[in-house]
């Protein structure tokens, strides 16, 4: 779009992620592909792609989040009762997607019920998880140089790593270290690998309110 996207703010990125739907939707149909497949893309980047592709073009949609939920839990923390109302705006730009394409894929079950709601019918949806493949992780030495690094030798660690934003709620973690603080396990630590509004979030929690076993 020729410039960077201010995704913090949440009027300018409705902007910027309509114009980055129709620079999409010009792209793909100047490719002339056959077949156009969608994964993590946010609610008014799908409305501006679902009126822009080309009528004929076969569509999946990859879903792996459900951004109505996160908008109605986050604006509902900020603009309390407006979140419900933007939230279910936003669940209608998913509805209406979901009807435009041929295929979903849901990334696990729980979201099934969901896409049943909507109105979507069962033989377009497939389930395909994508987490870790468990039975192919061998656990390493339980003492290792990382933790000897970050000063956790002899603590059992709860470990965050990954995505957190917002909608996650992060308190649930500041939560989380502050019960265990409380109840004098001295040798436990809540630690989270992450960056963003999420990781600034729990450091001023850990600071304001003296959490002492939360390193971030």
């Amino acid at each position: 779009t020729g410039h960077r996207m201010d995704k913090y703010s949440l009027f300018r990125r409705v902007l910027d992620e309509r114009a980055y739907g129709a620079v999409l939707a010009a792209k793909v149909a100047q490719a002339g592909v056959d077949l156009f497949i969608t994964c993590t893309t946010p609610n008014d980047v799908l409305d501006v792609l679902r009126r822009a592709l080309p009528p004929k073009l076969r569509v999946v949609w990859w879903l792996q989040d459900i951004y109505s939920m996160g908008i109605r839990s986050v604006l509902n923390r900020r603009l309390p009762p407006a979140g419900t109302v933007i939230g279910a705006i936003y669940r209608g730009k998913e509805r209406r997607f979901a009807w435009r394409a041929d295929c979903i894929v849901s990334i696990t079950p729980d979201f099934v019920p969901f896409l049943r709601r909507l109105g979507v019918r069962p033989e377009k949806i497939t389930v395909i998880e994508n987490w870790a493949p468990v039975d192919e992780i061998t656990p390493r030495p339980h003492d290792n140089a990382w933790k000897r690094e970050q000063g956790l030798s002899g603590k059992t660690v709860i470990l965050y790593s990954g995505t957190l934003g917002l909608k996650h709620n992060p308190a649930l973690l500041s939560r989380a270290a502050l019960h265990f603080q409380n109840q004098k396990s001295d040798d436990l630590a809540v630690v989270v690998a992450t960056q963003g509004l999420g990781a600034e979030f729990l450091k001023k929690e850990a600071e304001e309110r003296r959490i002492r076993n939360l390193k971030v």
